[in-house]
């Protein structure tokens, strides 16, 4: 099971499969690691269809965009239904990413429960005992025809859902929603090729490797990746991002050297292209060309990739809190407060000890076998602002007579009254202009004359004008590990307005600073010869043992 990450047992007909496998070529035998028993009283004759195990969100999509009417309606007449709360789940899973809008219910009048099989109870006192054993099981068999009968109801009136103009246009991906909703986030801010690289491989598999002895320097050489982002997407594209600027014959080295599997960052390449092409068909980029200068305006902004993150993988946040466990670990919590949540060890963000509260978006959570806590493999660290503006609800409370902002029910934070307001109006433009772009799709003018241009500067200036979270990382974990004789440092610089200005975080906390994008200069030791001087966005080879990164300003 891929999703717990626990052994099931196959089918029959699975069994029988790989039982012809060897006797294929010649006569071989055919080692079941189960027992007779299990074969024969408790594995099915054949695989359930494949309906009932896949998931339905691209499924339910396409059925509201074409319009086919309630989905429960029209799954019921498949051969194999899927089961009727999987399909009520993934519709409230669409609900939440907002791809979807419920229309409230017609009122329906209570007539009160029907007297018409009732038998009075001086007929009853002189029936029989099997008698009135009949007609019990009959009054039961009659009671659940009608529960069966209002739930079917009931699922119908749950699925009275229109698309939202974001959902008209993830109904135009075969893709998840999330990856879909990251492709559509990334095209629409000019942060394309971190979303192509971060779709990419959330749709294909995540290209670092973990030798068996070796787990603390595969896990630096991740963080390294992140470039202080606090972010394991980040590492995803900084890593595609190095792999593409490298000569074929240099691409091996670089793999083997970074723990990466140089046969995945292959694939991976091709699947960003392909997103590109998918992108450029349905005209929201102008070129194939992913290095395009006008769809990657703000692709080394670590602040809008954060907003994109957000956006896309919402309602998957957690909140880690600054509060500490008994443990002395940090409390996790997700809007099911009930819920324990533990980060994975190869994550760039386990470990670190927030000074506030603060909140991570995530893609996948796995509940792994032996393990009460639900793990998160992937994680995000986020500023505020991102996470109000894609949530869902806003309410103003008062607390002690300070006013406070509620959000979704669950996170409550400092804020103006006008606040939920203005994010509302601001929210409201943007479904203005996505649904303007399922009419006439294009990509984004960013001209400051046009209404369209006004509201994405408006939304980017929001995200830009915030400051950074505040944590700091254990000494441990500052701490990076040795492999081989040759050492290797990390780069502290990274994001930036334009190239105006890039956060740096000392060993404590994050500060603000000026000056150009670029990456602190560290060494690396090897024992061939290296690259020479390498400055952001070009690659300068050299004859040396050693290679440098040099600050570029």
């Amino acid at each position: 099971n891929t999703s717990t990450l626990a052994p099931v047992l196959v089918s029959k007909a699975n069994a029988a499969q790989r039982r012809g496998r060897a006797g294929r070529v010649r006569e071989g035998k055919c080692f079941h690691l189960f027992p007779s028993f299990s074969y024969n009283k408790v594995m099915l004759d054949f695989l359930p269809p494949e309906i009932t195990r896949m998931r339905l969100e691209d499924v339910i999509l396409r059925i509201k965009a074409l319009k086919l009417g309630p989905v429960t309606t029209f799954l019921s007449g498949c051969l194999d239904p899927p089961d009727l709360e999987t399909i009520l789940r993934t519709l409230h899973f669409l609900r939440d990413i907002q791809a979807l809008k419920p229309l409230p219910p017609a009122a329906q009048p209570y007539s009160g429960p029907s007297s018409s099989s009732s038998i009075p109870v001086a007929q009853l006192s002189r029936m029989s005992k099997r008698q009135r054993e009949r007609v019990m099981a009959s009054a039961i068999e009659s009671g659940k025809a009608a529960v069966a009968a209002e739930s079917a109801d009931s699922a119908v009136e749950e699925d009275n859902d229109v698309l939202t103009p974001l959902g008209h246009h993830l109904a135009n991906f075969p893709l998840d929603p999330q990856c879909a909703k990251l492709l559509i986030l990334g095209a629409l801010f000019c942060c394309l090729q971190p979303a192509l690289a971060v779709a990419a491989c959330l749709a294909f598999k995540d290209p670092f490797e973990v030798p068996l002895g070796q787990e603390a320097v595969a896990d630096a050489k991740r963080r390294e990746f992140a470039e202080d982002s606090q972010s394991d997407h980040w590492a995803f594209y900084s890593a595609l991002r190095e792999f593409r600027q490298l000569r074929h014959n240099d691409r091996w080295n670089f793999c083997r050297d970074n723990f990466l599997n140089c046969n995945t960052m292959q694939d991976l390449l091709r699947l960003m292209q392909d997103f590109v092409e998918l992108l450029y068909e349905r005209r929201y980029i102008r070129s194939e060309d992913m290095d395009d200068p006008d769809v990657n305006i703000y692709s080394h902004d670590v602040r809008i990739f954060r907003a994109i993150i957000a956006g896309a993988f919402y309602p998957n946040f957690i909140m880690a809190s600054a509060k500490r466990a008994k443990s002395g670990g940090v409390l996790y919590r997700s809007s099911t407060t009930d819920e324990k949540i533990a980060l994975h060890a190869k994550s760039v963000n386990n470990g670190i000890k927030p000074d506030t509260n603060i909140w991570f978006a995530y893609f996948e959570k796995m509940k792994l076998q032996h393990n009460a806590a639900s793990t998160l493999f992937d994680t995000t660290m986020l500023n505020v602002r991102p996470v109000v503006f894609f949530s869902s609800k806003l309410d103003n409370v008062k607390l002690n007579n300070t006013d406070y902002l509620k959000v979704d029910d669950w996170i409550t934070l400092h804020s103006n009254p006008r606040i939920p307001q203005l994010v509302e109006s601001l929210k409201q433009c943007l479904d203005h202009l996505l649904n303007d772009k399922v009419r006439n799709p294009g990509p984004t003018n960013w001209d400051e004359s046009t209404l369209e241009g006004q509201i994405m500067q408006t939304i980017v200036n929001y995200f830009l004008n915030e400051a950074p979270p505040i944590f700091h990382i254990p000494t441990y974990l500052q701490k990076q590990p040795q492999r081989g004789t040759g050492g290797f440092g990390r780069g502290q610089i990274y994001g930036r307005d334009r190239g105006q200005s890039y956060y740096e975080r000392g060993p404590e906390d994050y500060g603000m600073d000026q000056g150009g994008y670029g990456r602190s200069q560290d060494d690396y030791g090897r024992g061939r010869g290296g690259r020479g001087s390498r400055g952001f966005g070009g690659v300068e080879r050299g004859r040396g043992w050693n290679y440098t990164w040099q600050q570029r300003r």
